[in-house]
């Protein structure tokens, strides 16, 4: 169980998902992250699809939490930046990574930027994070159809790591 500071605002989730996301890339995975619109995804998924000569492999990782808050978290991230994010925080080239390890340290990154959007935007409430879930997307997945996918995986923000293609998705409701 994780207390939160009271000094954040109520509900800043439209901005902080985003920020929590890049200060973790950038502290910890020594990557870089910021917010892009969905002209720009749909340029690095072009990009993407080039790079790899095809249908790119997508991972989607899930975090609920629940307490005074609850909800989830779910980010789409392409498996090549899922190597190099890990391999950057084990210290390891992308192509030394076990699969394991892949899905333990991309877990591990959701968490990381679960619990950080949370301490930023939910205030002074308790929250307690799930195991995450990680899995591949179906072949044929597209960041930019996700982006305005009705689904009850919440609000879809547009993200650019390392100059890669990434969907962070929130849902979080207060109880109070």
């Amino acid at each position: 169980m994780s207390s939160l500071p009271s000094s954040a605002p109520a509900d800043r989730r439209d901005t902080t998902i985003v920020d929590a996301c890049a200060r973790v890339a950038e502290t910890s995975f020594y990557a870089f992250a910021e917010a892009c619109d969905a002209v720009r995804l749909a340029e690095l998924d072009a990009a993407l699809h080039e790079q790899v000569g095809g249908e790119p492999d997508w991972l989607r990782v899930s975090v609920a939490f629940s307490g005074d808050c609850h909800g989830h978290l779910v980010m789409h991230v392409p498996s090549v930046i899922a190597s190099e994010l890990i391999g950057s925080f084990l210290g390891l080239m992308p192509d030394e990574i076990a699969e394991e390890q892949i899905t333990d340290g991309l877990g591990e990154f959701a968490n990381m930027v679960c619990g950080a959007f949370l301490t930023d935007a939910a205030g002074r409430l308790d929250f307690a994070l799930t195991k995450p879930e990680v899995e591949h997307e179906l072949p044929g997945w597209r960041p930019v159809e996700a982006l305005t996918a009705a689904n009850r995986e919440g609000t879809a923000y547009s993200v650019a790591i390392n100059d890669q293609p990434m969907i962070l998705r929130v849902d979080l409701e207060v109880r109070l």
